[in-house]
């Protein structure tokens, strides 16, 4: 079972910080800590989607940020190279956020 906690580690918090500067987000600094800037960046982009709006991290903030990165990169999901699905499986197992 993961741990929610994972989900607010410095790690985590810098791997969703890296992700919405690839959208443009000002956030600041990547530093790992969960400020007002990264709070409000979480809340458009989720406002964005659709999605209930709160600065939460979870598993549905991080699976719209991969599958957003990957579209704007790939302009499809089944062009995807298995090196790219590979990178991210081995960073969420590394972040604590797959077994």
């Amino acid at each position: 079972k993961i741990n929610r906690e994972n989900y607010y580690s410095r790690e985590c918090i810098k791997f969703v910080q890296s992700m919405l500067i690839c959208f443009g987000f000002k956030i600041g600094s990547v530093d790992g800590k969960l400020g007002p800037k990264t709070k409000n960046a979480i809340n458009i982009f989720r406002k964005q989607l659709r999605l209930e709006t709160n600065s939460e991290i979870d598993r549905e903030l991080i699976s719209y940020l991969i599958t957003a990165y990957l579209i704007s990169n790939y302009n499809n999901l089944e062009k995807v190279p298995e090196k790219e699905i590979i990178r991210f499986k081995n960073k969420f197992t590394e972040l604590g956020l797959i077994e």
